[in-house]
């Protein structure tokens, strides 16, 4: 998302500012790989499913609640450009990203 020109134009009319500087990135460029970490694999599973349910949440309350408020043309102090397309990423945060674990219906995440 970051990446998208949309974010930042709207960044700048937020702020009243001509434009926001993007174009450069700023990172390490890979170049520490001993700090990398693939929690896809099974070591991290117990990690991960108790991490869900959190994300999950996460996703839930900015869906439920945070959203509508941007929505809101009378909330001019929240404003997330492009919503739907928000809506759209944060559902990911319910879903095990290495596609792993699913959800049971208590809310718990287990080896699917």
């Amino acid at each position: 998302m970051l990446g998208e020109d949309y974010m930042w134009e709207e960044l700048a009319k937020y702020i009243g500012a001509e434009n926001v500087p993007h174009d450069k990135r700023v990172n390490s460029h890979g170049k520490n790989r001993s700090l990398e970490v693939d929690f896809c694999i099974d070591k991290y599973d117990d990690f991960r499913a108790k991490m869900m349910p959190i994300a999950y949440e996460v996703g839930t309350w900015l869906q439920d609640y945070f959203l509508p408020l941007a929505k809101n043309e009378s909330r001019t102090d929240v404003v997330v450009p492009r919503p739907e397309t928000f809506h759209k990423f944060v559902e990911a945060y319910k879903v095990d990203p290495c596609g792993k674990l699913k959800r049971l219906d208590n809310g718990s995440y287990v080896k699917s």
